[in-house]
């Protein structure tokens, strides 16, 4: 089909005066194009379509109490570390101020 499309478009070009294109000559040119284009994109689209539900099974199966457990871990440290450092900043300044005094 594409081939037809394209085959077309070049017996319109040479059918039309030197430097003019003619709508149907643009229009098939672009059918063509778009044809030649589009099993690219659908490819491509698979592609990252097959990678994301392959990652989306690895966690799926991956996410076992361990890992569960694991997550919270982290989480709670990053928790802790946080608070740790507002404790620390409030107790700096409340020694500056008494040292000032």
């Amino acid at each position: 089909m594409a081939v037809e499309a394209g085959a077309a478009a070049v017996v319109a070009a040479a059918a039309a005066p030197a430097g003019a294109v003619t709508a149907a000559a643009a229009s098939a040119a672009g059918a063509a194009a778009a044809a030649a284009a589009a099993p690219v994109a659908a490819g491509a689209g698979l592609a990252v379509a097959t990678f994301y539900v392959g990652k989306y099974f690895y966690k799926r199966f991956t996410w076992n109490n361990e890992a569960k457990e694991k997550e919270f871990k982290s989480q709670f440290v990053a928790h802790v570390t946080k608070k740790k450092q507002l404790i620390v900043g409030s107790a700096s300044a409340n020694c500056s101020k008494q040292v000032e005094q």
